[in-house]
């Protein structure tokens, strides 16, 4: 075990729970706040639109299980306002319905 500045000993622990080793294991699209989207790259803010809408295939596709809930409709309305605002294509989402 390591010693840091010579009395706070280190180990993985510390390296594992500081804030910025957190945040990388959220999901990319789980780091942005609803304004964050306007900094995005045309291509950035398709890719995260296309990810949720693949996804969203994929749980109809499924059929039994669905892992996309309210927030990722959420997530994916605030994109799609992002992309219609700078006047770019996207195919729509198609959501599972409650009863499949």
């Amino acid at each position: 075990m390591a010693e840091v500045g010579g009395s706070i000993p280190l180990n993985w622990h510390h390296l594992l729970l500081t804030p910025a080793r957190v945040d990388w294991f959220r999901p990319f699209s789980m780091r942005f706040d609803s304004m964050s989207y306007e900094q995005l790259s045309d291509a950035s803010l398709l890719y995260h639109y296309e990810n949720i809408r693949q996804q969203a295939a994929a749980d109809i596709s499924n059929g039994r299980y669905h892992f996309l809930g309210e927030a990722a409709k959420q997530r994916a309305e605030e994109i799609r306002r992002e992309i219609d605002r700078r006047d770019l294509f996207a195919l729509p989402i198609n959501w599972p319905s409650q009863s499949e």
